[in-house]
């Protein structure tokens, strides 16, 4: 399927906790793919990587860069990626807020669950990656794609 470019460019800023890093280069590798697409389609796309990995204070740290970031520039949307990194976006400025829910924070355990339903109450718009999730959470059933004409599995890299 081939998508072309938008008449208007969309400003997004990307609030995520998986992303590639040096120790790591396939955590979020799909959120990356999905940032380049939009960049690559004319859209301003900026990306606050929420470190809880390595402390869950880092999600205070979040929050604040993405307030900051909503107050410097007028975002047009901003898309959390993972129900705990909505917490992030909940003081977000003036910004209409989707979430992304891909399963491990709402199909495991108790407390994330719990959080992912909040954010997905307050955000303007849930995304699901499968119908499995949908059934649990109301979303629009939106898979996470791969390419195959970049990235197949039978066919090595050159």
């Amino acid at each position: 399927m081939i998508v072309s470019a938008p008449d208007t460019s969309l400003s997004i800023l990307v609030v995520t906790a998986m992303y590639p890093r040096t120790e790591q280069p396939g955590s979020g590798a799909f959120v990356m793919h999905q940032v380049r697409c939009l960049r690559s389609l004319g859209h301003q796309v900026h990306v606050v990587h929420v470190r809880g990995y390595r402390s869950r204070w880092n999600y205070l740290w979040g929050a604040l860069s993405v307030l900051r970031a909503t107050l410097r520039t007028r975002y047009d949307l901003v898309h959390v990626h993972y129900g705990l990194t909505g917490v992030c976006a909940l003081i977000r400025w003036r910004t209409p807020m989707v979430v992304t829910l891909h399963g491990s924070d709402v199909l495991q355990g108790l407390f994330q669950p719990l959080v992912s339903r909040m954010v997905s109450r307050i955000a303007s718009a849930t995304i699901v990656v499968s119908p499995d999730i949908a059934t649990r959470f109301p979303g629009i059933v939106i898979p996470c794609a791969v390419h195959l004409e970049t990235c197949n599995p039978l066919v090595p890299p050159s």
